[in-house]
């Protein structure tokens, strides 16, 4: 999840604009920070992830509270996301023409290699899974939506840089800081521009417990018209079951030809990643 310092940085890249409600920018503050949290949060640690006062922590978290977005307990005084968090989630995947286009072809998928299917799109330097298509012995996190992963270290987020010119893929991978996942996390950044390359030539991306111990991932790119990437196909897989080798064999044409299905009714959509995070990257 993105975080609010995170979300702070990105908001000092910009140029000042009167436009810009710092208030309002607080009181996504105390959203994030109480979404964040592993537990129901209290105003302390309101205050600590936020940076805000008492008073000021108060006052949010009251707000937001009224507003139905958090919920507070009277016993223990802490606070957790309500239900109503959940409306955006389905507005979100209600409007979205990804979403309705990709959604048959993902769940054909599905049936066909009885493996998990996820949908991913980028944002900034992480891929977000969007919609989850899993199987009878998927652990719980991996079924759910908004899952962020570092773009630089998974099958989907080198599918999607694979479409990017050379001088847009480095300055992606600049601006990634090492994060290593696992004992065989890649962040050598030439090792990545490799591997890039390698998804460009092969249409797909393979990641190797570089994620999560045990698993595989496969993913290509969805992309528009003009070949940039709007998002990725993705399966992930058990090392119990599978090898690099048979998933390249014989996952990866399926994987390639849902992308492509997927790809064709977006064919006209203009709006491709990344049209303004890449400035913001490379700032």
């Amino acid at each position: 999840m993105k975080t609010h310092q995170n979300r702070r940085s990105e908001a000092q890249k910009r140029e000042v604009n009167p436009l810009f409600v710092q208030s309002l920018e607080k009181g996504f503050a105390v959203l994030d920070a109480v979404a964040q949290s592993p537990q129901p949060a209290s105003l302390a640690d309101l205050m600590s992830r936020t940076g805000l006062g008492k008073s000021a922590a108060q006052r949010f978290s009251h707000t937001l509270t009224a507003l139905g977005y958090l919920h507070k307990d009277t016993a223990t005084r802490r606070y957790c996301l309500s239900t109503r968090a959940l409306d955006y989630t389905f507005a979100y995947l209600k409007a979205s023409p990804l979403i309705a286009a990709a959604v048959p072809h993902l769940v054909d998928a599905s049936e066909l290699c009885h493996e998990t299917i996820n949908l991913v799109v980028p944002d900034g330097l992480d891929i977000v899974y969007i919609f989850r298509i899993p199987v009878r012995r998927t652990m719980l996190v991996a079924t759910l939506v908004g899952r962020r992963r570092p773009i630089h270290c998974t099958s989907g987020g080198r599918a999607m840089l694979s479409c990017l010119e050379d001088g847009e893929i480095a300055a992606v991978l600049a601006a990634c800081p090492v994060q290593q996942l696992t004992s065989k996390t890649i962040t050598d950044r030439d090792s990545n521009q490799i591997l890039i390359k390698r998804a460009r030539i092969d249409g797909y991306s393979v990641a190797v417990e570089e994620a999560m111990f045990g698993e595989i991932g496969i993913s290509a790119p969805v992309v528009n018209m003009a070949g940039r990437p709007v998002a990725a196909v993705q399966s992930s897989v058990s090392t119990t079951n599978w090898t690099e080798k048979r998933v390249r064999s014989e996952l990866a044409p399926l994987i390639l030809q849902t992308a492509r299905l997927i790809s064709t009714p977006l064919a006209q959509i203009q709006v491709a990643w990344p049209p303004d995070d890449l400035l913001k990257i490379s700032r």
